[in-house]
């Protein structure tokens, strides 16, 4: 028998709790009538485009690289930006990236 554990901690339980749920609630309808509504789908898709703006800014459009040539013994990468390893990117280069750069 095996037990795989995939939990990822860090965030407060409220933050998983819909404002529809917060505002049916007798016990916390008073605490969500002051906050702001937000659009979580803009917010993500501001913080998405100033992300690959980062990105393209430090390596170049990715649509224009072809990542085959990245496999060749002659790729010039005397122009790619360095990082110190090991360390995590996501705090260093790319703060907030959770993927592949």
């Amino acid at each position: 028998m095996g037990l795989i554990n995939s939990s990822w901690g860090g965030t407060m339980v409220e933050t998983w709790i819909s404002r529809q749920a917060f505002e049916n609630s007798d016990e916390f309808k008073s605490m969500i009538a002051d906050m702001p509504q937000l659009s979580l789908d803009s917010i993500e898709k501001a913080k998405d485009a100033a992300l690959l703006k980062k990105i393209e800014g430090k390596q170049g459009s990715i649509n224009s690289i072809d990542a085959r040539t990245w496999m060749n013994s002659n790729t010039d990468d005397s122009h790619w930006a360095q990082m110190k390893i090991p360390e995590y990117w996501d705090t260093k280069e790319y703060p907030g990236l959770d993927g592949i750069v």
